[in-house]
C-alpha cells in the first residue's frame, strides 16, 4: 500500500508539474488574436479619453489644452493616455469653427495614413453627445472591431 501512495504522489506531482508549464507557456506566447485586437483596444482607450473631456468641459466650463490636464483630474485615465501599441495619443484641441476635438492614434506603424487595419488612423471626436461626432465615432467602431 506504501508504494501504491508513493506512486500516486509522484503522478500528482508530474502532473502538477505539467499543468503548470503548460500555463506558464501560454502566458509567455502571445495569443494571434492579441494584435488583431489592438485597433479596438486603441478605439476604446480613445474614446475613454473622449467621455473624459467631456466630462472635463461640463466640470470646468472649458476643453482641455492637453491630455496632461485632462489626467491631472482624471487620474483614472492615466493609462488611456496610450493607444494599444504603447504610443502616446494624439489630442487635436476642440475647434470652435469645426465643433469638435480629435484624439489620434496613428496605429501600429505611428504614421499618418495606412494601409491595412492595423496601421490606419484611429480618430475618435469629441464632444459624444454631438450626433454627427457620435456617428462618426461609431463608424470607426466599427472598423476597428475585430470581432468582424
Amino acid at each position: 500500500m506504501r508504494a501504491f501512495s508513493k506512486v500516486l504522489v509522484v503522478l500528482v506531482s508530474v502532473a502538477v508539474i505539467l499543468a503548470f508549464t503548460t500555463f506558464v507557456s501560454i502566458l509567455r506566447v502571445p495569443h494571434k488574436y492579441d494584435t488583431t485586437m489592438k485597433p479596438f483596444a486603441s478605439f476604446t482607450r480613445l474614446n475613454n479619453l473622449a467621455m473624459g473631456m467631456d466630462d472635463y468641459k461640463q466640470r470646468y466650463g472649458q476643453w482641455p489644452t492637453n491630455l496632461a490636464q485632462l489626467v491631472s483630474v482624471r487620474p483614472d485615465l492615466d493609462q488611456d493616455i496610450t493607444d494599444a501599441y504603447a504610443n502616446i495619443v494624439i489630442l487635436a484641441p476642440y475647434n470652435e469653427k469645426a465643433r469638435y476635438g480629435e484624439l489620434i492614434s496613428y496605429g501600429k506603424d505611428q504614421q499618418p495614413g495606412g494601409t491595412n487595419r492595423l496601421d490606419s488612423d484611429i480618430i475618435v471626436r469629441f464632444p459624444t453627445d454631438d450626433k454627427t461626432n457620435e456617428q462618426w465615432n461609431m463608424q470607426v467602431r466599427e472598423r476597428t472591431d475585430y470581432r468582424k
